[in-house]
Formats: C-alpha cells, sequence, structure tokens
C-alpha cells in the first residue's frame, strides 16, 4: 500500500493494518496533507513517519510541493534501511513539475549515503503502469548501483523484504 503521511507524521493506516501488508510506502499528497507549509513542518512530519517499522519505502520525496531537507531525509533512510523511490510519474508526466532537480537531489545523496532505491511508475492510468524509462535513466545517470535497486531482481526484493522481517 502506499499511504499518506498526515501532519506530525500520522500515517492513515493503523498499525494493526500496516504490519499485515507485505509492503508499505508512504507519501506526501495533496488530499491529505495541504501543500504551502514549511520545509522544517513537512521534515519533521516525514521524519516522524519514517520511525515507524511499517515503513519500507518514501514514494515520490522529490515532489516540489512538499520540500525537506534531503540530508535529513537520506540520513534517516539510511539508520532505518527505508528504499527511496524514483518513479517515472514525477520525472516524465508533468504531473510534478520541479522534480527532476530534486530527484537527482535525492538520488546523489543517497547513492553516496549507501541507502536502497526503488524504481517504479506510479502509473495513474492503466497504459502508464510498468513504464519506469525516466526512472531508470535517472539511476543510471547519477550511478546507482544495481545492488542497490531493490525491486531489479525478486532476489533483492526477497532480501530487502526479509530485513524488515516480511516473509512473503
Amino acid at each position: 500500500a502506499e499511504v499518506n503521511i498526515l501532519p506530525g507524521g500520522q500515517l492513515d493506516l493503523d498499525d494493526y493494518t500496516l504490519s499485515r501488508l507485505d509492503f508499505v510506502l508512504a507519501g506526501f499528497h495533496y488530499d491529505a496533507y495541504s501543500p504551502g507549509r514549511s520545509k522544517e513542518e513537512y521534515t519533521e512530519s516525514l521524519l516522524q513517519a519514517m520511525q515507524n517499522p511499517n515503513i519500507m519505502a518514501i514514494a515520490h520525496p522529490g515532489n516540489p510541493m512538499y520540500p525537506v531537507d534531503y540530508e535529513k531525509f537520506i540520513g534517516m533512510a539510511k539508520e532505518k534501511n527505508i528504499a527511496v523511490e524514483l518513479n517515472n510519474s514525477s520525472l516524465a508526466s508533468g504531473m510534478r513539475p520541479g522534480s527532476l532537480e530534486n530527484c537527482m537531489t535525492i538520488a546523489n545523496l543517497g547513492k553516496e549515503a549507501g541507502v536502497f532505491f526503488t524504481i517504479n511508475s506510479d502509473a495513474h492510468i492503466a497504459h502508464l503502469v510498468g513504464r519506469c524509462e525516466h526512472a531508470k535513466q535517472l539511476a543510471e545517470n547519477t550511478q546507482i548501483s544495481q545492488d542497490r535497486i531493490i525491486n531489479v531482481s525478486e532476489k533483492q526484493v526477497l532480501e530487502f523484504l526479509a530485513v524488515h522481517d516480511k516473509k512473503i
């Protein structure tokens, strides 16, 4: 599931439900957390959400509508072994204008810190499901090693899930 980060770092699903899911991403979404607040507030909410042991990845962290301190975010991702999403929708569709520069910064910081990444389409329409060429190009341009991309193979997905005590 992709869950909403709410003000203060709360999530829109309870811990019991989250614990029963195979994979949980968390992210900021317009309907759940309005844009226009401070970078400090969004950063604090993101870091608080990342304290939840059920969170395995952060969705579209380069969205310019929700500015965060990328160094703090990447530091927490490393500490908690939370993957950082690079998604095609942010980079290709114009859905999140201004994301490319932010995503490049996040990718470079994450690569240096040794965090895990996940690449996906974040498709909002059926014909774009599985289209990841822009996100893959970003990973290639920033020289993210394939062994740091969790969904490059079934083996890597299962190894990442095992670290989070998930068995599929």
